[in-house]
């Protein structure tokens, strides 16, 4: 793996050089954009709005309009000149039990090894989050962005989490719920039992992802001529009406999934 960043965890006066690396990775097919009457790829340009010509990457700098036609130019000097130390460190400014933070802000996760001769004090922050039980929470600089950020060890490595600032989340007083909900006490006692019932240890190698799966294997057939067939079962997403019924049903087959077991 490549590191896309280098810099520092910084708490209290301890700072501890490190190395940060994507933790995931896309594993969808890679769609193209064709033409329709002759399949030609379709190709995105960058194009100057006045003379229509296409203008090399090289030649494009960033800029903000503050005035209309006027903008001011920012280069890889000003963003680090905006705060030189938050582009090189990552500082933690508490810590916190790993629960106290809703996923809701969770973004995306990198991983981070120590850098340089970093080792000691790196396994030292690894084991005593671990003793704690705690995690890290702070602030850095990615891309000319400011992420906050969470620090938490998983074996001898740690995880850093990207996390939303609050502004972010989307304000949820606009969905639409039932104002009044009508449900009996029995309907409550078997959802809860269903609940129970369907209780499992966690492991996310049980999951896959059989949708992307369908759809390699839907390239592979047409690839090979093969024609599929043209009726589509939806899939169930119908309104449950008969809600106790439902709730009893599934509640059955539950049990007997478990005695299967």
């Amino acid at each position: 793996m490549r590191s896309i960043w280098s810099g520092a965890i910084s708490f209290g006066l301890v700072n501890i050089p490190v190395n940060l690396y994507s933790a995931t990775r896309n594993r969808r097919p890679n769609f193209r954009m064709l033409r329709k009457n002759d399949l030609c790829p379709i190709k995105y340009v960058r194009i100057c709005e006045r003379s229509k010509d296409e203008v090399p990457y090289n030649d494009i700098v960033r800029g903000v309009e503050f005035q209309e036609g006027y903008y001011v130019i920012l280069n890889e000097d000003d963003f680090r000149r905006a705060d030189p130390e938050k582009s090189r460190l990552i500082r933690i400014s508490h810590f916190l039990d790993k629960n106290e933070i809703d996923p809701i802000y969770y973004e995306k996760p990198y991983y981070l090894e120590p850098a340089n001769d970093a080792g000691k004090a790196f396994a030292l922050l690894v084991k005593a989050l671990q003793k704690t039980d705690k995690i890290g929470f702070g602030q850095f600089v990615l891309r000319n962005r400011e992420f906050l950020a969470t620090i938490k060890p998983q074996g001898k490595i740690l995880i850093l989490n990207e996390v939303r600032f609050s502004e972010e989340i989307i304000d949820s007083s606009s969905l639409r719920f039932q104002e009044k909900a009508d449900f009996s006490g029995q309907e409550l006692e078997i959802a809860e039992d269903l609940i129970r019932q369907m209780e499992a240890p966690f492991n996310i190698k049980d999951f896959k992802d059989t949708y992307s799966k369908k759809i390699n294997k839907l390239i592979e057939e047409k690839a090979a001529g093969k024609v599929p067939a043209e009726k589509i079962e939806e899939g169930n997403v119908s309104e449950t009406i008969d809600l106790m019924e439902k709730l009893k049903q599934s509640l059955q087959a539950a049990k007997q999934n478990k005695n299967n077991l």
